[in-house]
């Protein structure tokens, strides 16, 4: 992965063997042919090549200098695309990383979220069960109640109906004609109470 973003590196320019164009100087020195040279053109040939030379010089030191730039640069690229590599590993893992802490987490949520539809599901079991409990519990209240209330009413009934038979019957025939005795006969016969 690294190399994606290694770049060749161009080759430094290679020096040019440069032909020193004497110009004027092979005229001053004087052709093999003519075999003549006088001392003050042999004096401004030389000077001539020496101011050469030193130009010469200059050039190489400034191309010297351009090459020693350009392969601290090159250096420095590579150390950037080296160290670009490395962040990129780098985040890769963390994305790795956060990727399965992530879908760690999904799976936890989804757990979560089945326990609470459990516990909401157990909930309701429950409330349910509470509310039949209750509705229980008032029932058998209201059957105590009813029987409590029914024991006492058969008690009150007998004695009533103990009372009436005590009655001189003169009185006893007095009751049997009211409208009221018929309700009387109908609760007695519906609690079986008398005979």
């Amino acid at each position: 992965m690294g190399d994606d973003f290694d770049l060749p590196l161009p080759e430094p320019p290679k020096r040019k063997k440069t032909r020193l164009s004497l110009g004027g100087l092979g005229k001053a020195f004087g052709s093999r042919e003519e075999g003549t040279l006088s001392p003050k053109k042999i004096d401004k040939s030389l000077k001539e090549l020496e101011h050469r030379k030193k130009e010469l010089e200059a050039m190489e030191q400034k191309l010297s200098e351009k090459e020693r730039i350009l392969r601290q640069v090159e250096e420095h690229i590579h150390a950037e695309q080296k160290a670009m590599a490395e962040k990129e590993q780098l985040l890769t893992r963390k994305q790795d990383a956060l990727d399965k802490d992530t879908s760690n987490m999904e799976k936890k949520i989804e757990r979560y979220q089945e326990l609470l539809k459990e516990l909401d599901d157990e909930s309701k079991i429950k409330q349910q069960i509470i509310d039949d409990l209750e509705q229980n519990i008032r029932l058998k209240r209201q059957y105590l109640n009813d029987q409590s209330v029914t024991e006492e009413m058969l008690n009150f009934m007998k004695v009533v109906d103990d009372l009436l038979g005590n009655l001189p019957e003169d009185r006893i025939q007095d009751i049997i004609k009211t409208k009221e005795f018929k309700f009387y006969e109908k609760v007695m016969a519906k609690y079986q109470v008398g005979g």
